[in-house]
């Protein structure tokens, strides 16, 4: 079908009978803040136009537990510590009516391969890199760039190359049979054949696509120490409350406060999303925080006058006041984010200006402009990750 531009119309959506769906199985965990798992569901294909330039990206589902008949599924789960994977997995299969399979995941990286169950999806293997790139070709032949993030050549092959649709199986209780993923691809095409699955191997993805899956951001989580630590007495009736501060420990918790907010923003950029980062810098800079945070509290615990002050700080040196958190999201949410992020820094760095303009005093103007300073040094370093991106 043509469009207005004279192309081949690459829109596609998948109109099957929904179905329940499932997969689970027990996988490991080396660190849980260092583990990632993901169940997309790829419904359809679109055409998205991003900086002059037009892709094929994919349509995806929001409910994991129902999908259409045809739609893929792709799961991937990857454990480990913070900078290294100790175990991977992945798997794609297509929503058709198989009923329960079990089959085994084979572990990429380590040697702990997981039996998982599956409800109405059939497994179908990977493309390999050469697959790919012809594949990459005809999308780019028809006027449009293949998203790097999703796996459109595989969508693209099975939609609108192949058509191959399963039709409709009734559902299977499965008998012991080991299945090679060349069956199954072979099942697949035909469309036809009814399969009763026990063990699959799925093949090992392709590395580089693993990588553009996701991209790394950093989130700071804090709770500072508050005014409250200082409280000695308060009275309370009906219609007013009245707390009493000791002095010297609520002013040694609230410079704290005002100079965290100043220093920290040199390096996080409040989002919708969070204080969010983009370099390695960022989890150094937090714990060295955190570590500030607990002497403050010392030297508060040191200046407290009453007993109620001093049991409050001492309670609150067995707390965690600052952390940041590498985080991985799909790299369109991340290219949002950070847009966003250096939209509101370009406004800010403007009020920053006009505020030098219309300052007075020249320890102003030099306050502003160091403020402005770290503003733009942040900025630039948003813009470069972004570029990488």
């Amino acid at each position: 079908m043509e469009n207005r531009r004279g192309l081949i119309d690459m829109e596609f959506e998948v109109q099957g009978e929904y179905l329940p769906i499932r997969l689970s199985g027990n996988f490991p965990v080396v660190n849980r803040k260092a583990t990632f798992s993901s169940l997309q569901i790829y419904v359809g294909l679109k055409e998205k136009e991003f900086r002059g330039k037009k892709y094929l990206v994919a349509k995806k589902a929001s409910e994991k537990d129902v999908a259409p008949e045809g739609a893929v599924v792709h799961f991937v789960y990857r454990t480990g510590s913070h900078s290294n994977v100790y175990h991977s997995y992945v798997f794609f299969g297509v929503v058709a009516k198989t009923g329960m399979q079990r089959l085994t995941l084979k572990d990429n990286v380590g040697e702990k391969d997981v039996e998982i169950e599956i409800e109405n999806i059939l497994p179908i293997p990977c493309i390999d890199e050469n697959e790919k790139k012809a594949l990459k070709a005809e999308i780019m032949n028809k006027g449009l760039l293949p998203s790097h993030y999703e796996p459109v050549e595989l969508l693209y092959k099975l939609w609108m190359k192949e058509k191959a649709i399963p039709t409709q199986q009734e559902a299977t209780n499965i008998e012991e049979e080991v299945i090679t993923p060349e069956k199954v691809e072979k099942a697949f095409s035909q469309g036809s054949e009814e399969l009763e699955l026990e063990e699959v191997q799925i093949p090992q993805a392709q590395p580089e696509a693993k990588k553009q899956e996701l991209v790394p951001l950093y989130l700071l989580a804090f709770e500072m120490p508050s005014a409250y630590l200082a409280v000695h007495s308060y009275t309370a009736n009906a219609e007013v409350e009245e707390r009493k501060f000791e002095v010297e420990v609520r002013s040694v918790l609230e410079g704290f406060r005002n100079r965290f907010y100043r220093e920290i923003s040199k390096i996080f950029h409040n989002t919708y999303y969070g204080w969010i980062a983009v370099t390695e810098k960022a989890i150094e800079e937090a714990e060295r925080w955190n570590g500030e945070a607990i002497e403050v509290i010392k030297t508060a615990l040191r200046n407290a006058k009453t007993l109620a002050v001093e049991n409050r700080l001492k309670l609150a040196l067995q707390r965690r006041f600052v952390k940041a958190v590498k985080i991985y999201m799909d790299v369109n949410d991340a290219k949002e984010l950070l847009e966003e992020a250096i939209k509101k820094m370009s406004e800010e760095i403007e009020e920053l200006q006009a505020r030098i303009n219309n300052a007075e005093k020249a320890s102003m103007k030099k306050k502003i402009q160091k403020m402005l300073e770290d503003l733009i040094a942040k900025k630039a370093m948003f813009e470069k990750y972004l570029s990488q991106l």
